[in-house]
């Protein structure tokens, strides 16, 4: 492959998903050459045209599987599933949550971020003393194949390795050295298939965002453009964490900054 092939597979992949990956030519090359191998396709120009066919969203998750790094776990950044927590707890006691709450991990690759995000909700509202509402939590990322790990629940050691003991024997159950998630918890989360920059303005809102190791994939003006986007689907005092260091000095007139140490939050204080 030459390096105007691979500047092909870049722009298109870009254009297709977000994913900016310039920087890592040889990666995109090795991903591709991979792909065409296993796709019987017999050469790079075939599968090209494979990839530009109506029932290419299967092959287009598999390649992005190839590319994207999916370093995850239970509970990454600890501080800020604790900040959420906090929260929570404290709009329970003030009694502004409704009959639902709801919570969206965006890039939720293989679940484990979803999952955490239920294991806190489940823990405030099970805790909270005068309070009937339900909470649900969507997992939403561009791989089929994550997502079908995500519905899965089923995860190894490694995943699994910062849950504290106590969240371990409460959400978890163990079979063969492995874990899986337990039916009282995904019975409140559910998982799609979807592309983050084909966002609809006009869909469901949500009074949580956790978008972790997502946006260090795209250029910084697309950042902002699915920052942006990401405000449109969120309820008044609705609660915005990103990862630290994926977006530096971004505003918006919607929201208030309300995170602390290392922990990104905003939170919406008005429509």
């Amino acid at each position: 492959m030459t390096d105007i092939d691979i500047a092909r597979w870049e722009e298109y992949l870009e254009h297709r998903t977000g994913v900016f990956l310039s920087a890592r030519s040889a990666h995109v090359k090795g991903a591709v050459k991979r792909r065409i191998a296993a796709s019987d396709a017999a050469h790079e120009d075939a599968y090209w045209e494979l990839m530009q066919g109506p029932g290419a969203a299967l092959e287009w998750s598999l390649l992005v599987d190839e590319l994207v790094v999916k370093d995850t776990r239970f509970f990454r950044h600890r501080a800020s599933f604790e900040f959420l927590r906090e929260h929570i707890n404290g709009r329970l006691a003030e009694g502004s949550i409704g009959s639902l709450y709801s919570l969206w991990s965006v890039g939720c690759s293989s679940g484990e971020e979803a999952w955490s995000l239920a294991m806190v909700a489940n823990d405030c509202f099970n805790l909270a003393v005068e309070h009937d509402g339900y909470f649900a939590v969507q997992g939403t990322d561009v791989s089929m194949q994550a997502i079908s790990q995500s519905r899965d629940g089923d995860y190894g050691q490694q995943q699994v390795a910062q849950l504290t003991t106590g969240e371990r024997k409460r959400y978890l159950e163990s079979i063969d050295r492995r874990y899986r998630v337990k039916p009282e918890l995904r019975q409140r989360v559910a998982f799609n298939v979807g592309n983050i920059i084909e966002m609809s303005r006009d869909g469901l809102k949500y009074d949580v965002l956790f978008c972790q190791n997502l946006l260090v994939y795209f250029r910084k003006w697309r950042r902002r453009r699915v920052l942006d986007l990401m405000v449109s689907r969120m309820n008044v005092k609705g609660l915005l964490i990103i990862g630290p260091g994926e977006m530096t000095q971004w505003q918006h007139p919607k929201l208030q900054f309300v995170g602390k140490g290392d922990v990104v939050a905003y939170q919406k204080i008005i429509e």
